[in-house]
């Protein structure tokens, strides 16, 4: 063996030997930063519970909250001329007592004794694994009910006003318009917008229905796709100034509402809003008590029937599927596709309608939701819910139709008149407008109700409160984060509901 080959063994071998990186992995301790950083939202930031923090709070005292609208000075068809030796036709001014049902929403977060006595990093502002909990109980439920205040609907469930859940602002607007509580010049509140984008003429256009009947809303809330194709469609009649100045140079339009009828409407974003957050997506992931059962589905295109319209056009029609899944005491199961086999799909023709006929597999689901995708979809989980129907059939069949009138993938904007203390320190015209509201929100507390605003929610008891549960188990803590409350939409003639509202 040369002396070089000699000389390299032993050089291997004192690196053997020698201490690194690699051979001290034991006795070297974790390197974990203190705190957790959170990847989700927090309940301060700007786009998320937007509306939890512009409408207005009031106290209920029963579970049957009541409020009064006046609804007519008097008749208004006559003149009011008379003759010097007669009088006038007697009027008298008219009232209505309104009741909303108040509901109960809440989620338990126990805490088990072995991870109590851990030492937690810092997480959610704390320490601790309870504490942890409680923090995240309490914003999984305050996003519960700001979704719940927009979209709940007593219709979709087989217990009807009867059931869990509360008339939310969208069907109190819808059948406060319709003709199923009161009725609108206009018809119904709630516009489809058939998937084309929201516009500046579109917005203008219901402002003006709204001022003829007394009251224009003032607060438009989206989701950030809309509002982004607003800012994009104005950014073209941004005028750039030359030459330009040292500092750097942005471009885009800041979008804060629109003027119109010489008032404004302030434009805020609801991440609530968001596709994936209110339609939802299909998912395998089940809660803790989801039902086993699944339900039995059939389904067929074909022409339109019993007095339906059919809202397939060209840019839905196509190749489609259907998940449906059984919901019991709020609780989801899995879905059952149609059609069944994999990879194959029902066609559906402009102006058609689908047919679906849905067997539940437990006789007391409450709620059947309806998922709906394409051929151009990868998986099953990738198809949106469309709409929820209640299981009212007694255990029986229940047919129902997709004449398109939700679609998948887009959303809904509400045009509300809010008038409270939150909206005015949001809408004051600033650029730091919203840090300025949140420097004041302690006094937003003590909410002086204004008889002209139209969106408030009812709580009974605190806004969100918490019971401690008794353990069951080894438990530390097992509280129960719950608000029992219900919104009012007390003039729904001065309020509106965009829907499928789609990209530019």
């Amino acid at each position: 063996m040369s002396l070089s080959a000699v000389k390299a063994s032993e050089m291997l071998d004192m690196l053997e030997k020698a201490v690194h990186a690699g051979n001290i992995t034991a006795v070297v301790p974790e390197d974990l930063e203190i705190e957790a950083h959170n990847t989700l939202w927090n309940d301060t930031d700007s786009t998320e519970l937007t509306l939890l923090k512009l409408a207005p709070s009031v106290p209920a005292t029963s579970v049957t909250h009541e409020y009064t609208r006046v609804t007519s000075y008097g008749y208004s068809r006559n003149t009011g001329f008379f003759a010097e030796r007669s009088l006038p036709p007697e009027s008298n001014f008219a009232s209505a007592r309104v009741e909303v049902a108040i509901k109960l929403m809440g989620e338990i977060g126990p805490t088990f004794l072995l991870a109590a006595l851990e030492k937690t990093q810092r997480a959610l502002g704390t320490t601790g694994a309870q504490n942890i909990e409680r923090v995240a109980l309490r914003l999984s439920v305050l996003r519960k009910k700001n979704k719940n205040l927009y979209f709940s609907d007593t219709n979709t469930h087989r217990s009807g006003a009867s059931g869990t859940r509360f008339a939310g602002i969208m069907q109190q607007i819808r059948e406060g318009t319709d003709g199923t509580v009161g009725t609108s010049p206009y018809g119904s509140h709630i516009i489809d917008m058939q998937g084309n984008p929201l516009t500046p003429d579109t917005i203008r256009d219901r402002a003006a229905n709204s001022i003829t009947l007394f009251g224009m809303f003032n607060t438009l809330i989206m989701d950030p796709f809309a509002r982004a194709d607003f800012e994009a469609s104005l950014d073209g009649a941004q005028r750039l100034n030359f030459p330009i100045s040292a500092k750097p140079f942005m471009v885009g339009q800041q979008v804060a509402g629109l003027q119109t009828q010489g008032n404004k409407i302030w434009f805020e974003t609801d991440n609530t809003l968001a596709p994936i957050y209110s339609q939802t997506q299909y998912t395998t992931d089940l809660i803790d008590g989801a039902p086993p059962t699944t339900p039995t589905v059939a389904s067929s295109a074909g022409a339109v029937g019993g007095g339906r319209t059919s809202y397939w056009d060209a840019s839905s029609a196509g190749n489609v599927y259907y998940m449906v899944t059984e919901i019991v005491d709020e609780r989801e199961g899995l879905g059952t596709r149609t059609p069944t086999t994999p990879a194959t799909y029902l066609a559906v023709a402009a102006s058609e309608e689908v047919t679906l006929t849905i067997t539940p597999g437990n006789p007391l689901a409450d709620t059947f939701a309806v998922y709906r995708g394409t051929d151009a979809d990868s998986a099953d989980t990738e198809a949106y819910k469309i709409f929820e129907t209640a299981n009212s059939g007694g255990g029986a069949a229940v047919t129902v139709y997709d004449d398109n009138e939700w679609r998948p993938n887009t959303t809904c904007a509400f045009g509300l008149r809010i008038l409270s203390r939150a909206e005015r320190a949001l809408h004051n015209g600033t650029a730091d407008a919203y840090e300025s509201a949140r420097s004041k929100s302690a006094s937003f507390l003590r909410k002086e109700d204004n008889p002209r605003n139209t969106i408030a929610v009812a709580n009974l008891g605190p806004q969100m409160g918490i019971m401690a549960l008794a353990s069951i188990l080894a438990e530390v803590d097992r509280p129960l984060v719950y608000s029992a409350c219900a919104p009012e939409v007390r003039n729904p003639l001065q309020n509106i509901v965009f829907k499928n509202i789609g990209r530019l």
